[in-house]
């Protein structure tokens, strides 16, 4: 469902420091960093992507682009010679000086390099290219300083698909809000709920609105960083949208007994860890009403598996909608959870519009 518009990057012959979006499969961010390879660039790929290395990611982008894959020791002192295209994993700037035209480096996740790092790489780049639509701007002003700049091809995609997007958008509109980290996002949030028909809330985000409504909810995930005031007057203003879990999934920690219960009977010593049967069905005939859709967020603890059925349940309801009806239009974020549940159930590629940051698809739908 994704637009194909294809163009041409024609930087050639200099150090290009390109912002990749890991979250994303890792077939989208190679056509950006072929491209800039073939024309003989000397190519630094960097992202950030939680706290965990990026070195399994560039060794599966290698064998994407069938380069051999070579991760730099610490203690090397000069880049090993190859007669193949190949492609670095460095930990840092030491030895990336030496790079030749065309040579490819995926360069430690940026959440884990030191600030001394981070500059020497910036000192080393005379293009930037940004391919992480979305990105925070600080992190992409930072990077870029006063290099001249491109967006990349995935980036320039993205772009194209949101406006297809916006332009195919029709009622009724759902949302479907997870995940449990709402801070920052309370007043995108305002003027999404507003244009949205439906709103169905689960996982995290659905406990903050249980919590507000004065129900026990025991240990259960909360943002307590959020503010409390803006998400009680969302429950004021659009409480007729607004559609909570019926039936919610619960456990003590440490138990193996799990109770399927309604929100109310949650006990104090209890985790809500999932959305329950009647919540998925209920919410299953919304979806399928919907025109356009739009997902944020997991509605449970899906880092367990026994404990998400509803998402993963729900999810593939809201994949098919792209697929069976073209009036259907469905865009999906959160690229710690949602994003890698639909490529592993090969459903993403299904999708009109794909964004690893929700408060990035939040602005965009709003603007």
């Amino acid at each position: 469902m994704v637009s194909t518009a294809k163009r041409n990057l024609k930087i050639a012959n200099k150090t290009v420091l390109v912002l990749a979006d890991f979250f994303l499969p890792l077939g989208n961010i190679a056509p950006t960093v072929q491209a800039l390879a073939k024309n003989k660039n000397k190519v630094l790929v960097v992202g950030n992507f939680l706290d965990q290395s990026l070195e399994d990611h560039a060794a599966g982008l290698a064998a994407i682009m069938s380069r051999k894959f070579i991760t730099l020791p610490k203690s090397a002192e000069k880049l090993p010679e190859y007669d193949i295209p190949h492609m670095y994993f460095a930990a840092g700037a030491k030895l990336l000086q030496q790079m030749r035209a065309g040579d490819i480096a995926v360069v430690e996740n940026l959440n884990l390099l030191g600030r001394y790092e981070i500059d020497s790489l910036i000192k080393m780049a005379e293009f930037f290219v940004n391919d992480s639509f979305g990105a925070d701007e600080l992190l992409v002003k930072s990077l870029a300083g006063r290099l001249p700049k491109e967006d990349g091809l995935q980036s320039t995609r993205t772009k194209k698909n949101l406006d297809l997007f916006l332009s195919r958008s029709k009622k009724p509109l759902v949302l479907v809000l997870g995940g449990t980290r709402l801070a920052g996002k309370e007043a995108v949030l305002d003027k999404l709920m507003h244009k949205a028909d439906t709103v169905l809330i689960g996982g995290g985000a659905a406990n903050l609105f249980f919590k507000i409504s004065g129900l026990e909810i025991g240990k259960s995930a909360v943002d307590t960083s959020t503010d409390e005031k803006m998400i009680k007057k969302l429950w004021r203003d659009y409480r007729a949208k607004i559609k909570l879990p019926i039936d919610v999934v619960a456990a003590a920690d440490g138990s193996v007994r799990v109770e399927c219960v309604k929100p109310s009977l949650v006990k104090n010593h209890q985790r809500i860890l999932d959305i329950g049967p009647l919540t998925t069905l209920e919410f299953s005939k919304f979806i399928k009403q919907a025109r356009t859709l739009v997902w944020s967020g997991a509605l449970g603890r899906v880092e367990e598996k026994k404990f998400t059925h509803g998402t993963a349940a729900l999810l593939r309801l809201f994949a098919s909608r792209s697929v069976q009806n073209k009036t259907h239009v469905v865009a999906a974020a959160s690229g710690e959870t949602i994003l890698p549940m639909l490529e592993q159930a090969g459903f993403l590629q299904r999708l009109d519009l794909a964004l690893p940051s929700s408060l990035s698809l939040f602005k965009a739908l709003t603007k």
